[in-house]
């Protein structure tokens, strides 16, 4: 039986804008996000990943998700928040 993660994961970021931070994931075939604009101040771009499985592929996604990110010089600040 594999559990899903229900309610899915959300990283704030800052310092790339939204279509940025979509098109590096869409260059990297990354599916099933979606990048938002965030109404916090000084946060940049809100990621909401989709329901991952808690396995190894659930856990490969979101380091994939996670470098992607980086790459594209994604960073945070003490405004950013990774809500689940």
């Amino acid at each position: 039986m594999t559990l899903l993660l229900s309610g899915g994961i959300e990283i704030e970021t800052y310092g790339v804008p939204v279509p940025t931070v979509q098109r590096a994931l869409n260059d990297n075939g990354i599916k099933g996000c979606q990048v938002k604009p965030d109404g916090t101040p000084s946060v940049d771009a809100e990621i909401v990943l989709p329901p991952i499985a808690l396995c190894q592929i659930g856990k490969e996604y979101l380091e994939s998700v996670c470098a992607v990110l980086s790459n594209a010089d994604c960073r945070i600040n003490t405004s950013c928040g990774l809500h689940v």
